[in-house]
C-alpha cells in the first residue's frame, strides 16, 4: 500500500507589523498553457501576414476596410490570448490584510487591478464550494463577484477569491486572515440594527451568581416546559431539578459567562455562553413564561453579541429549537443565518463495538491530534471543551488502521463529534454508554448517519436549527454538534 505524501500549502503568507500578505499562485492548466502557446504561432502568423498585406497597397479600399477590423479583433483576441498564457505561467493572486482594508489583486508581472475593501464592512469569511463551471475558470479570480474557494460578503454582495485551492487550505487560510496573530481578530460578526422593541420594559443585565442557580434553573425549567407543552413536544428537561443542576454546572465551570435579567429587581430570566473555544456558544436562554414577548430574551442576546464583538471570537453559533417560531424569528432579526437542520435522536443506548473501530477514553495526550482533526473538519477547533470532557472522563476517541480518525466530547446534548467518515460517528455512537441529556443531535442532511440511526431502534423526538453569526465554514468531515453547535 503506498503512502499518501502530505500535500503543501499554496499560498505563501508573509505577516508585517501593519499588514498579512498571502500570494496564491495560478493553477497551471497545461493543456491550456500548450493550446495557447500554439494557437498564438498561429496568431502570429497571421498577424503578420495581414500587417503584410496592408502594408503592400495592392488590395482594393473595400478589402483594406475589412482587413483592417479583422486585425483590430485579431489584435485583440491575441492580447487576451496572451494573458491567459502568462496567468497560467506567472500569475498570482494577491491578498493584503491592512490595518483598516482588505485588498486583492489578480497579479502578472506586476500588473493587474487592486480592488480595496473597508474591513469593517466584510463578513462572513468562509469556505464556499466553487460550481463545477467555475473550477473550469480560464484566468483569474476577482472580477465582480468573482470566482474561488473563499467567499465574503460585503454589503449587498458577494466576493469571492482563492481560484483552485482546495478547501482544507481555504481553511487553514480563513484561520490566518480572521486571527493575525500581531493584531488579533481582525473580522468581527455583523452587528444587527438595534429595534425600537428594546425599549419596551426597562430591563437590567448583571453576571449571574451561585446564589442565583436555583431561581435560574425554575425560570428555565418552566421556560422550557411551556413552549413544548404549547406545541405538544416532550420537555427537554424531564425533571425541574435537572434543570437546576444544568444552571448550577454552567455557573460553576470555568470558561462558561452567564447573565440574569431583572424586571422591577426580580429575575426574569437567565442566557449563558461558553467561551471556552475559539467559536462561542450561546444558551439555554430562558425567559420567565408571565414576562415573555416583552424584548426581556432579546436584550439578553443582544448583551451577548456585544460581548462577542467587544472580545473579538471569530464568530458565535447557537441551536435553535426548530418548532418555536418566535425564537427563530428574532435570532434571524439579530443577524443570525440558518445553517443545518438537526435531529435530536433518543433511545436505548446500543453499547456494542464496532469491527476495526478500536474504540478508547481519550487522555490529555490526544489532545493535539483531536483538536487537528476537528479544525480540519470545522476550519477552527473546540480545545476548550475537549480538555473539560478529557477531564471529565467523557471524552471517547476511534482509532482505526492505528491512527485516529475520530472522537466525541460524549454522545448526547452536551457533547459534539467529528470523524473522518460516517463510520466513524457510527462507532462511536455504538460504543456510547449512556446519551446524555434528551438525546444527541445528528446534522439531517447527512442521509446515511440518520437512516443507520432509525434501522438501530432509535426514534426522533424532534427537529433543531443550528444558526451562526460570523465565521462558519461548511464543514469538511461527518460531525455531531453539541446544543450549543
Amino acid at each position: 500500500m503506498a503512502r499518501v505524501e502530505i500535500p503543501q500549502a499554496r499560498a505563501k503568507i508573509t505577516e508585517t507589523p501593519t499588514s498579512l500578505l498571502v500570494a496564491i499562485p495560478a493553477t497551471r492548466n497545461w493543456f491550456i498553457v500548450l493550446f495557447i502557446g500554439f494557437w498564438m504561432c498561429g496568431w502570429l502568423f497571421g498577424e503578420g501576414a495581414v500587417i503584410h498585406t496592408l502594408a503592400g497597397g495592392k488590395t482594393p479600399l473595400t478589402a483594406n476596410l475589412f482587413l483592417l477590423g479583422w486585425l483590430g479583433a485579431w489584435t485583440v483576441g491575441g492580447a487576451f490570448a496572451g494573458y491567459q498564457w502568462l496567468w497560467n505561467m506567472v500569475g498570482k493572486e494577491l491578498i493584503v490584510l491592512g490595518e483598516q482594508t482588505l485588498a486583492i489583486k489578480s497579479d502578472v508581472l506586476g500588473f493587474g487591478r487592486m480592488r480595496e475593501f473597508d474591513l469593517a464592512e466584510v463578513h462572513d469569511l468562509r469556505v464556499d464550494r466553487p460550481s463545477r463551471f467555475a473550477t473550469l475558470s480560464w484566468g483569474r479570480s476577482g472580477q465582480g463577484s468573482g470566482s474561488g474557494t473563499i467567499a465574503f460578503d460585503y454589503g449587498a454582495k458577494t466576493f469571492r477569491f482563492g481560484l483552485g485551492l482546495d478547501e482544507s487550505e481555504a481553511r487553514q487560510l480563513i484561520a490566518s486572515l480572521s486571527h493575525d496573530s500581531t493584531r488579533g481578530i481582525l473580522f468581527k460578526p455583523r452587528q444587527p440594527d438595534r429595534s425600537t422593541e428594546e425599549m419596551k420594559m426597562p430591563v437590567q443585565i448583571r453576571s449571574i451568581t451561585r446564589e442565583d442557580a436555583d431561581v435560574c434553573g425554575e425560570i428555565c425549567y418552566r421556560a422550557f416546559c411551556a413552549i413544548a407543552d404549547q406545541h405538544n413536544f416532550p420537555h427537554e428537561f424531564p425533571a425541574m431539578e435537572v434543570a437546576k443542576a444544568v444552571v448550577n454546572a454552567m455557573i460553576s465551570r470555568p470558561g462558561y459567562y452567564g447573565i440574569v435579567a431583572q424586571l422591577d429587581g426580580r429575575i426574569a430570566g437567565s442566557n449563558f455562553m461558553d467561551e471556552r473555544s475559539p467559536i462561542a456558544g450561546i444558551g439555554p436562554v430562558s425567559v420567565d413564561p408571565e414576562v415573555q414577548n416583552h424584548a426581556v430574551g432579546r436584550q439578553m442576546m443582544q448583551h451577548m453579541l456585544d460581548r462577542v464583538a467587544a472580545g473579538g471570537a471569530p464568530g458565535v453559533r447557537l441551536v435553535q429549537t426548530a418548532y418555536h417560531n418566535r425564537s427563530l424569528s428574532l435570532y434571524a432579526k439579530l443577524g443570525f443565518e440558518i445553517r443545518e437542520p438537526l435531529s435530536v435522536m433518543i433511545g436505548a443506548p446500543l453499547k456494542v463495538s464496532t469491527p476495526g473501530y478500536t474504540t478508547r477514553r481519550a487522555t490529555a495526550a490526544d489532545l493535539k491530534i483531536c483538536n487537528e482533526l476537528c479544525f480540519r473538519t470545522h476550519g477552527h477547533d473546540r480545545s476548550g471543551e475537549l480538555r473539560d470532557a478529557i477531564k471529565d472522563g467523557a471524552a471517547s476517541l476511534i482509532e482505526h488502521h492505528g491512527r485516529i480518525t475520530g472522537y466525541t466530547s460524549g454522545i448526547g446534548y452536551g457533547g459534539h463529534a467529528v470523524g473522518e467518515s460516517n463510520e466513524e460517528l457510527k462507532a462511536l455512537i455504538s460504543a456510547a454508554p449512556a446519551f446524555s441529556g434528551a438525546g444527541f443531535l445528528v446534522p439531517s442532511r447527512n442521509g446515511d448517519l440518520l437512516r443507520w440511526c432509525f434501522s438501530k431502534g432509535l426514534r426522533l423526538m424532534q427537529q433543531m436549527t443550528l444558526m451562526t453569526v460570523g465565521l462558519y465554514n461548511e464543514p469538511k468531515y461527518p460531525y455531531l454538534p453539541s446544543i450549543l453547535f
